[in-house]
């Protein structure tokens, strides 16, 4: 069997609807500026994965022509890679 116990609740005060209103537009600016703030980290790591891509696929390019050159090498042909 459950005890349920009576609580004495005390009025709670309720404040005046334009100082609601004064937060609520405050926490609204706080939160727009976080969400800016985000958006453009957001932004600014997209970048800089785009720039490293570029970067990694222009390495494996220069990486397969080195590999093209010391092939030659090896076999002894210098002509120039084409």
């Amino acid at each position: 069997m459950q005890k349920y116990v009576l609580l004495n609740i005390s009025r709670t005060v309720i404040p005046h609807p334009f100082e609601q209103l004064k937060s609520i537009k405050e926490n609204r600016v706080k939160l727009d500026q976080e969400h800016i703030n985000v958006m453009r980290a957001v932004r600014r790591a997209q970048h800089e994965l785009d720039l490293a891509q570029l970067e990694q696929k222009s390495a494996e390019e220069r990486l397969k022509a080195a590999h093209r050159v010391h092939e030659r090498t090896v076999k002894g042909f210098l002509a120039p890679v084409t």
